[in-house]
């Protein structure tokens, strides 16, 4: 019950604070606008760890995702959205799946605080849904779950057309809290078009995500 009023009360801190990145430091030049202007489409993998020694890990999960940010208000604050698919196989016979998405909106703060540096902060809501099937029947249906999350990093991008940004999210869902460490490094093709490779890996070491994404910055 608490956990959207602790969202509520972030957000609500984060707009507060959005008079800092309003005020334009010289050093700005806008170099990281091309990262909250942007619409991504890709595809992820997750590995999982085995549970105990001598039994063998779970099957991979994949799926696409589709993300975006755009600035709302100068270029401080911004808005957030996103959504991914999840298949992963749970038997071979009968042929027995976990099938899974996940929808994400929020609101962020870019503060920047270097030249081609920037912090910045995220909140945000998911909501999420995973269903079993056996031979393409669904055996189940399970109601979506829906929980806060809040992250923040950095984002660092240099003349050459490199980028790179690293965060550290945190997750509140009923079962407790989740923490993960998320990276994406990827390349300025063009100023319109760009190629990345993201990571996410959380703290409870049980699993490893990895993903291609193409993006086109507005």
């Amino acid at each position: 019950m608490l956990k959207l009023p602790m969202l509520a009360s972030g957000l609500a801190l984060m707009m507060a604070s959005s008079a800092f990145a309003l005020t334009k430091p010289a050093f700005d030049t806008g170099s990281t606008g091309f990262y909250y202007n942007r619409l991504q489409a890709g595809y992820e993998w997750t590995t999982f760890a085995a549970p105990e020694a001598g039994v063998a890990a779970p099957s991979a999960a994949s799926g696409f995702l589709v993300n975006g940010r755009v600035f709302v208000f100068e270029d401080g604050v911004y808005l957030k959205g996103a959504f991914s698919t999840s298949n992963q196989q749970l038997d071979a016979d009968p042929l027995t799946e976990a099938k899974g998405n996940s929808f994400t909106l929020g609101a962020g703060l870019r503060l920047p605080i270097a030249m081609d540096i920037d912090f910045r902060a995220e909140f945000d809501y998911t909501s999420s849904v995973t269903n079993e099937f056996e031979k393409g029947v669904q055996k189940k249906v399970e109601p979506r779950a829906g929980f806060p999350g809040m992250e923040g990093g950095l984002v660092m991008t240099t003349d050459a057309g490199l980028f790179a940004s690293a965060a550290l999210r945190v997750e509140l869902p009923e079962a407790g809290t989740r923490t993960s460490l998320h990276s994406e490094v990827g390349f300025k093709a063009t100023p319109n078009f760009n190629i990345s490779g993201v990571a996410s890996a959380p703290f409870d070491f049980e699993s490893t995500t990895f993903g291609l994404q193409a993006g086109f910055s507005f």
